[in-house]
This record gives structure tokens, C-alpha cells and sequence, in this order.
């Protein structure tokens, strides 16, 4: 915003005015014109970090509508036994894009998804992990902070995230 407080006053005192109105009105145009811009989804992609180890590495702002919740880091661990994801998003949309991801850097299947904690985008992917067959674990303490937490902070990402939630439901790791 001070920038364009800037051109605009330099309009004011410029010789050549026409030319600096009509900078400053296609600036103007190309701004406005972003809200009409398509919403773009948040890509999923795992990096190597080590051998069979990787990492998706979430925003590191809020949770917000474009970010989908997905503002924490992702582990993939992946064993002969199978892959281990280390925890499981923020909804149901967030962790079946997860999964797609694991699966493009292995063919090994993710078997366990270890919640490493009480946040919402930590564990309440797990419905949809759930849903496919794959154990969901978590220390007893994380349980224990989802089960007096989890109401709250489902109602919250639902706020924020509106049709990005859709889906998505409280389901406490099966271990822990």
C-alpha cells in the first residue's frame, strides 16, 4: 500500500502526468483483477530429506483458506515393512492429499500415521487415513489434549477453511 501512496503522489507533481495516471490505473487494474483470480489448492510434494525419509514443509503463517491448514511440517518414513507418515494433516481433504503424495515417492504403502501431538493440523486428518485400512497412533498425552481440544479446534478450521473442511470429523488415534 505505501507504494502505490507513493506513485499516486508522484502523479501529482510529475511532468509528464498522462503517463504516470496511466501507470498507476494499470496497476490499479492488475491488483483488482487478482480477486478474480482462480483460488489455487495447496500441492502436496514430499522432498527428500535422507535416504527413505522425507518431508513436506507446510507455510509457517496461521492456518488460512489458502494455506487448507497444512502450516506444519509432514514427515514420510518409508520401510520394507511399509511407510510410516508422521501425522496426518488438518481435514480429510488435507490427508487424502497427503497420501496421493506419499505415493508418488514410493510404492510402499503407508501402514501407521503417528500423531505427534495435540494441533489440529497434527492429527484430525485421521478419518480419512482411517478410513483406508491405516493405523493411526499417539502418545497417551496427545490423546488425552485431542479429546479436550478437538471440538474446539474442528469448529475453528471449519470457520476458516468453509467447503476445505468439508468432510472432516473428530476420530482419535486408535493407539496411544
Amino acid at each position: 500500500m505505501p507504494v502505490l501512496i507513493a506513485m499516486l503522489s508522484g502523479c501529482l507533481t510529475s511532468r509528464q502526468p498522462l503517463f504516470c495516471w496511466l501507470r498507476f490505473a494499470t496497476v490499479m487494474i492488475l491488483l483488482s483483477l487478482q480477486a478474480f483470480a482462480p483460488a489455487r489448492a495447496v500441492e502436496v510434494r514430499f522432498e527428500p530429506v535422507a535416504p527413505d525419509v522425507f518431508a513436506f514443509v507446510g507455510e509457517t503463517g496461521g492456518r488460512s483458506w489458502s494455506n487448507e491448514g497444512l502450516n506444519a511440517n509432514i514427515g514420510l518414513v518409508v520401510t520394507s515393512q511399509g511407510a510410516i507418515l508422521i501425522d496426518s494433516g488438518a481435514t480429510a481433504q488435507s490427508a487424502k492429499k497427503i497420501h496421493a503424495a506419499a505415493r508418488t515417492v514410493t510404492s510402499q504403502p503407508v501402514k501407521w500415521v503417528i500423531n505427534t501431538g495435540g494441533q489440529d493440523h497434527r492429527w484430525i486428518g485421521n478419518s480419512y487415513f482411517q478410513s483406508q485400512g491405516i493405523l493411526t497412533i499417539a502418545h497417551a498425552a496427545a490423546r488425552s489434549d485431542m479429546m479436550a481440544r478437538g471440538g474446539d479446534h474442528l469448529a475453528a478450521l471449519k470457520a476458516t477453511l468453509k467447503e476445505r473442511a468439508e468432510g472432516t470429523m473428530i476420530s482419535l488415534p486408535e493407539s496411544g
